[in-house]
């Protein structure tokens, strides 16, 4: 593709499709090694208290996802544990995505306010109450 010129939408969707089936399917791997401590901890950042919340696909999903990123009171992750034990049960392709996802930074943000110059204010849902960054 040279410089200038752009991709149809349906050229985008068939190069990202490929991506995100290696992102689900490690996602999917990974997340066996959750135990309930770490889906207890997630569920807690969430704020998902009974079983119709759970039963909820996309709530189901993003907790998976903390469990698998969010680091416990040890500062380990799940995700840190499977790269090191389980990552080879991926294929080469995947097993590369995984560790670009593993180094990325991940939260869960609220728009809080509108802000004039700089678009919105953001709650990390995530940060601890009182942390600074």
């Amino acid at each position: 593709m040279t410089e200038g010129t752009t991709r149809s939408r349906e050229e985008m969707l068939a190069c990202y499709r490929p991506i995100r089936a290696s992102i689900q399917a490690a996602l999917l791997e990974a997340v066996k090694q959750c135990k309930k401590p770490d889906l207890d901890r997630a569920a807690k950042h969430l704020d998902l208290i009974d079983e119709e919340q759970l039963n909820d696909e996309a709530n189901f999903a993003m907790l998976c996802d903390v469990a698998l990123f969010e680091p416990n009171q040890r500062g380990r992750r799940v995700m840190d544990a499977f790269l090191q034990k389980h990552v080879e049960t991926l294929s080469p392709t995947a097993r590369e995505m995984v560790r670009k996802l593993a180094a990325a930074f991940f939260s869960i943000f609220r728009v809080a306010d509108w802000h004039e110059a700089g678009g919105v204010w953001l709650d990390d849902l995530l940060k601890p109450a009182g942390a600074s960054g």
